[in-house]
């Protein structure tokens, strides 16, 4: 529906891709209105995974976008010799699910998902297309649901036949689990060479969609990851995988378990029946810090489980005297992200209000968190008690760490002024609402994130990304003055860095090899990385608590249960389905991975 152009963008110096309406569809409302749409939807988004638009508008009677202009090859092409190697299936359908993820929690259904609008970068990062048939929830004259205003009529067939879910063929409305849909017939094509559904003709690959399953993967491909396939591609919808966020989160410890030599022992007969659900638990440890010479050591940890709710729990943050802790939980909601705030020890949590990535006030008066809207990202603050809330800053602005310094008078958080630019760390003062840059990442990079303030205040730690999601280091700045130094030199990935209480070490998350996502430590003096032990395997986003000697971080856990149903019975209101295996868990292993069974 449009044509793309390489263009000079001679105000900023930079090549970009201009798309531009022909003058043959210009007169034409509703190619118009999807060219908007898109331009819309695109600029609402500001994600890594996702394409991004500069500008939009009319000039001498010619619609355009500018947009982001990349190098590399559409997966499309990357398919044509066939089957791509298991891991790297798994690392492109991570980022897909990131950026999915990302357009579905602003209310934007992608609805046209295929091989053809997946563009892989020459430097490995995957870039989503073509919204030109997205659904906006909140966006006047555009959200079907919100305005009254529908821009495709009821009973018309939106996407591409081979990739749409059953509810698109049939012409019903497509919500976000259409997306999932057409997910899982992209991760079957990579995985296997092959559509998961072509027939002989657009009715036949349309029946086939609606009735077939495609065949079974290879061995190559493990139970466990045909699952998550398997559950992406039910034709119900309340019985897929619910969230892109959740499809994610599943393939990328999957993956990371492949990289440690995994094996997976469950029979095949078994998985097939079973249902996945990605759950999260904070966990809590109780550290009794001891004084040391040379390279430090933690002394032996007790882990007592903290929260075991239904979902997903995450960047968990203690108050200032360790007693309590703010998460953020999806609750009884799975598109939905909410900050609550427990008792150390209790049982129920007090919801707070909506948004990500808590933060605790040094006084503990405050709690900062961040939420996303449609267009941009907004800091801001609430009493731990709830109350009204104060806005601090918004703009681009990353959701991977937000940090009070030791005197509570500034925060820091990753931040850029263009999509452009690389990320930078920035301290805000929370009292005149000024803000400065603290680091200047090398010209190329992805930027610095994750920033986490030492205790005393002397120093700050972050995450310089010099590759976007594979060539992370960790870095320390003095405040006094001087360059930031290097801790780490292997570019692994680093996410979730907090400080020891007495400001000698760096806890932070890693896939180092040898471990899933674990928890490293690091003395910021010098010397290796060391694991965390006492915690295992699948442990992220960490937190230590000034007072108490406690460290709560997220444990990942994936559970499995088999199902039954009394056919006998001839009421089919009392079909209910009831649990007969249940709490199947992996168990972590030094060698490798075993999946128990366990009958109730």
């Amino acid at each position: 529906m449009g044509v793309v152009y390489r263009a000079r963008d001679e105000r900023l110096d930079r090549d970009v891709a201009l798309k531009v309406l022909p003058n043959i569809l210009a007169p034409d409302p509703d190619r118009l209105a999807r060219f908007e749409r898109e331009a819309k939807a695109v600029a609402a988004l500001s994600h890594p995974n996702i394409l991004g638009i500069y500008d939009f508008g009319n000039a001498e009677g010619v619609t355009y976008a500018a947009m982001e202009l990349l190098e590399g090859e559409t997966l499309r092409a990357r398919l044509q010799p066939g089957a791509l190697p298991v891991r790297k299936a798994i690392d492109y359908a991570v980022q897909m699910g990131q950026g999915l993820a990302a357009a579905h929690e602003r209310g934007i259904v992608h609805r046209d998902l295929k091989p053809e609008n997946v563009f892989l970068t020459k430097q490995g990062r995957v870039k989503i297309l073509d919204f030109g048939l997205a659904k906006l929830r909140h966006f006047a004259g555009f959200a079907d649901e919100a305005s009254g205003t529908t821009v495709t009529e009821p009973g018309v067939v939106m996407g591409t036949v081979g990739y749409m879910s059953p509810e698109q063929v049939r012409g019903q409305e497509a919500d976000a689990r259409s997306d999932i849909f057409s997910f899982g017939a992209i991760l079957y094509e990579m995985l296997s060479g092959r559509r998961a559904f072509q027939g002989n003709s657009a009715i036949d690959t349309m029946s086939a969609i609606l009735k077939e399953d495609p065949p079974e993967l290879s061995s190559a491909v493990s139970p466990a990851i045909e699952r998550v396939v398997r559950r992406c591609l039910e034709k119900n919808p309340d019985e897929r995988l619910q969230t892109a966020r959740d499809v994610s989160f599943a393939l990328e410890a999957m993956s990371a378990s492949r990289t440690a030599g995994w094996t997976w022992l469950r029979p095949r007969y078994l998985i097939t029946t079973a249902s996945a659900l990605a759950v999260m638990a904070i966990a809590l440890a109780w550290m009794y810090w001891r004084p040391f010479s040379g390279e430090p050591s933690f002394p032996p940890m007790e882990t007592v489980p903290i929260t075991s709710f239904p979902g997903i729990e995450r960047s968990p943050s203690f108050s200032p005297d360790g007693s309590q802790i703010a998460f953020t939980w999806n609750g009884e909601n799975r598109d939905k992200r909410d900050i609550y705030v427990m008792q150390v020890g209790g049982a129920h949590p007090f919801h707070l209000t909506s948004g990500v990535r808590p933060a605790w006030s040094p006084d503990s008066r405050e709690i900062a968190f961040i939420r996303f809207n449609p267009d941009k990202a907004t800091i801001l603050s609430i009493g731990p008690l709830g109350g009204p809330e104060r806005k601090l800053a918004e703009g681009i602005i990353d959701g991977f760490g937000l940090n009070w310094a030791p005197d509570g008078k500034h925060l820091a958080f990753s931040y850029k002024d263009s999509q452009q630019e690389p990320w930078s760390i920035c301290l805000l003062s929370v009292d005149t609402l000024q803000g400065e840059r603290l680091t200047s990442p090398p010209p190329g990079s992805y930027g610095d994130r994750c920033p986490a303030f030492s205790p005393d205040g002397s120093h700050l730690g972050f995450v310089r990304e010099l590759a976007p999601g594979t060539t992370m280091d960790l870095y320390v700045l003095s405040l006094s003055g001087g360059e930031p130094r290097r801790l780490t030199a292997d570019g692994r990935a680093i996410e979730s860095i907090c400080w020891t209480a007495d400001s000698r070490e760096i806890v932070f998350q890693s896939n180092r090899p040898g471990s899933t996502a674990a928890l490293w430590r690091i003395p910021v003096s010098g010397g290796g990385p060391q694991p965390v032990q006492g915690v295992g395997d699948d442990a992220s986003q960490p937190d230590i608590s000034a007072k108490g000697k406690r460290l709560a971080y997220v444990k990942t856990f994936f559970h499995s249960e088999i199902y039954r149903i009394d056919l006998t019975s001839t009421d089919h209101s009392k079909r209910a389905a009831t649990s007969l295996i249940a709490s199947s868990r992996y168990q972590n292993r030094r060698q490798g991975s075993e999946l128990g069974l366990h009958l109730s």
